[in-house]
């Protein structure tokens, strides 16, 4: 999960305390598609960066690195990436949003989905067919 403040910007509608319970979000401008996190601010570019919760730390991935477009972290000029924390200061043109919490959340889908699976094969499931068909044409 990750907890974000948008402390100041000209998008006011961004302004304010967002919560994403996810392990990456991606931020970006109004006409982002993708991005989570919608701010309307003339630097801010479509799906800017990205932020990944792990065990110990959140990461800021700048998808715009090659291009030289800046991230500031608490005033500090970052290209690549950056390793943040509680209280840093992400800034982009007229933009600030402040990292609340953080919390790395496990996946367990594959072993889930997995388990969903064997029951469906071990009954009469419509679909244990099809997944059957499939599994052959993989196996090929």
């Amino acid at each position: 999960m990750i907890y974000l403040e948008v402390i100041q910007s000209s998008d006011v509608d961004a302004i304010g305390k967002w919560e994403f319970n996810k392990n990456r979000i991606t931020v970006g401008n109004g006409e982002s598609k993708l991005s989570h996190l919608k701010v309307i601010d003339n630097e801010l570019l479509v799906n800017h960066f990205d932020l990944l919760a792990k065990k110990n730390f959140l990461y800021l991935h700048n998808n715009y690195h090659h291009e030289k477009k800046y991230v500031y972290v608490n005033g500090k000029k970052t290209l690549q990436g950056e390793v943040l924390f509680v209280g840093d200061i992400i800034s982009i043109g007229s933009t600030q949003i402040k990292v609340i919490n953080y919390d790395y959340v496990p996946v367990k889908m594959g072993e889930e989905m997995t388990n969903n699976l064997k029951k469906m094969l071990r009954g009469n499931h419509p679909a244990a067919t099809i997944i059957e068909k499939i599994e052959k044409e993989i196996a090929k």
